[in-house]
Protein backbone atom coordinates (compact mmCIF):
# COMPACT_ATOMS: atom_id res chain seq x y z
CA UNK A 1 0.00 0.00 0.00
CA UNK A 2 1.42 3.38 -0.90
CA UNK A 3 1.21 6.52 1.18
CA UNK A 4 -0.79 9.35 -0.43
CA UNK A 5 -0.66 13.10 0.20
CA UNK A 6 -3.88 14.78 1.35
CA UNK A 7 -4.84 17.88 -0.62
CA UNK A 8 -7.75 19.29 1.41
CA UNK A 9 -9.40 19.39 4.81
CA UNK A 10 -12.49 17.78 3.31
CA UNK A 11 -10.44 14.84 2.05
CA UNK A 12 -8.86 14.28 5.47
CA UNK A 13 -12.19 14.69 7.29
CA UNK A 14 -13.74 12.06 5.00
CA UNK A 15 -10.92 9.61 5.70
CA UNK A 16 -11.06 10.20 9.47
CA UNK A 17 -14.81 9.57 9.40
CA UNK A 18 -14.74 6.51 7.13
CA UNK A 19 -11.46 4.66 7.67
CA UNK A 20 -11.48 2.31 10.67
CA UNK A 21 -7.69 2.76 11.11
CA UNK A 22 -5.93 5.85 9.77
CA UNK A 23 -2.40 7.11 10.34
CA UNK A 24 -1.71 10.71 9.29
CA UNK A 25 1.86 11.99 8.91
CA UNK A 26 2.10 15.78 9.21
CA UNK A 27 5.39 16.69 7.50
CA UNK A 28 7.33 19.45 5.73
CA UNK A 29 9.52 19.07 2.64
CA UNK A 30 12.35 21.05 4.30
CA UNK A 31 12.39 18.83 7.43
CA UNK A 32 15.29 16.35 7.70
CA UNK A 33 13.56 13.95 10.12
CA UNK A 34 10.48 14.05 7.86
CA UNK A 35 12.61 12.88 4.94
CA UNK A 36 13.97 10.04 7.08
CA UNK A 37 10.39 9.21 8.16
CA UNK A 38 9.20 8.60 4.59
CA UNK A 39 10.83 5.18 3.92
CA UNK A 40 9.88 4.03 7.42
CA UNK A 41 6.27 5.04 6.78
CA UNK A 42 6.25 3.25 3.40
CA UNK A 43 7.63 0.09 5.01
CA UNK A 44 5.01 0.23 7.76
CA UNK A 45 2.16 0.97 5.33
CA UNK A 46 3.08 -2.13 3.31
CA UNK A 47 2.46 -4.40 6.31
CA UNK A 48 -0.35 -2.60 8.15
CA UNK A 49 -4.08 -3.19 7.59
CA UNK A 50 -5.01 0.51 7.96
CA UNK A 51 -4.61 3.51 5.65
CA UNK A 52 -1.59 5.84 5.81
CA UNK A 53 -1.67 9.40 4.44
CA UNK A 54 0.52 12.51 4.62
CA UNK A 55 -0.27 16.20 5.10
CA UNK A 56 2.26 18.84 3.99
CA UNK A 57 2.00 21.49 6.72
CA UNK A 58 3.22 24.24 4.38
CA UNK A 59 0.46 23.53 1.85
CA UNK A 60 -2.20 22.76 4.47
CA UNK A 61 -1.49 25.25 7.26
CA UNK A 62 -5.08 25.31 8.47
CA UNK A 63 -5.17 21.52 8.79
CA UNK A 64 -1.94 21.59 10.79
CA UNK A 65 -3.40 24.31 13.04
CA UNK A 66 -6.70 22.44 13.41
CA UNK A 67 -4.84 19.30 14.56
CA UNK A 68 -2.50 21.27 16.86
CA UNK A 69 0.66 20.22 15.04
CA UNK A 70 3.54 22.17 16.59
CA UNK A 71 6.52 20.25 15.24
CA UNK A 72 7.21 17.81 12.45
CA UNK A 73 7.06 14.99 11.87
CA UNK A 74 3.88 14.46 13.88
CA UNK A 75 1.96 11.24 13.30
CA UNK A 76 -1.64 10.99 14.47
CA UNK A 77 -3.50 7.69 14.63
CA UNK A 78 -7.28 7.88 14.22
CA UNK A 79 -9.62 4.98 14.96
CA UNK A 80 -13.39 5.09 14.77
CA UNK A 81 -13.33 8.77 13.81
CA UNK A 82 -11.29 10.09 16.74
CA UNK A 83 -7.66 10.64 17.62
CA UNK A 84 -6.28 7.71 19.59
CA UNK A 85 -2.52 8.33 19.61
CA UNK A 86 -0.05 11.08 18.73
CA UNK A 87 3.65 10.52 18.05
CA UNK A 88 6.09 13.40 17.58
CA UNK A 89 9.49 12.91 16.00
CA UNK A 90 10.97 10.21 13.81
CA UNK A 91 9.30 6.81 14.22
CA UNK A 92 10.74 3.65 12.67
CA UNK A 93 8.52 1.06 11.00
CA UNK A 94 9.17 -1.20 14.00
CA UNK A 95 8.18 1.60 16.42
CA UNK A 96 4.94 2.09 14.52
CA UNK A 97 4.20 -1.63 14.45
CA UNK A 98 4.72 -1.85 18.22
CA UNK A 99 2.53 1.16 18.94
CA UNK A 100 -0.26 0.51 16.41
CA UNK A 101 -0.18 -3.24 15.95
Amino acid sequence: MSVTVISSAEELDGLVANEPKLLVDFFATWCGPCKAQEPELEAFAGKWDGKVVKVDIDNQRELARQHRVRSVPTLIYFAGGSEEKRMVGLQTADDLARQLG
